[in-house]
């Protein structure tokens, strides 16, 4: 015979509710999310800083300045993803980790951007192969993993679309 209470007929197990672990671990995630939704923030401060900066100034080729600030807008919107992700899953009361599936392939899609804008500022800021000496290893570097990392993306989106056409089979 099981220990019940009253007329509800519950475990006493049941009526006690989550751990305070359980607390505790839906409060590190809210402030692990709020961190990276003021780590969003500071990085658009510091983008708007250069921009001025380089509006007073002059300085690098405007190209490569304005490549230069898509590059902290691209970080600062992956930032605000996760945090706003990590703050979904705090909110719940059950968290499910089904809906990580999309957040990866936001943050797979950010890193392959970045990582193409980067390569790009790196080539405008640079004028000639001569002026570059042993950066040009760096350069072809950047260039291999961009394309790896362009294929890897093209790829495991191609795969993704046709298991969705099969599931619909």
């Amino acid at each position: 015979m099981t220990d019940t209470t009253g007329i509800t007929g519950k475990k006493k197990k049941d009526l006690r509710g989550p751990s305070p672990l359980h607390y505790f671990g839906r409060l590190v995630m809210k402030i692990t999310g709020l961190l990276f939704i003021l780590l969003a923030a500071i990085t658009l401060v510091f983008s708007c800083y250069e921009l001025i900066k380089f509006l007073i100034d002059g300085g690098i080729n405007p190209i490569a300045m304005f490549v230069h600030i898509a590059e902290y807008y691209l970080i600062t919107v992956t930032f605000t993803l996760v945090g706003q992700a990590v703050l979904n899953l705090s909110r719940s009361q059950d968290p499910k980790t089904e809906d990580l599936g999309t957040l990866k392939e936001s943050l797979l899609a950010m890193v392959v951007s970045i990582s193409g804008v980067v390569f790009i500022e790196m080539i405008l800021e640079n004028k000639s192969p001569a002026e570059l000496g042993i950066d040009i290893l760096y350069v072809g570097v950047a260039i291999a993993s961009v394309a790896i990392a362009l294929g890897i993306f093209i790829r495991l989106g191609m795969h993704k679309k046709v298991e969705e056409e099969r599931d619909k089979e």
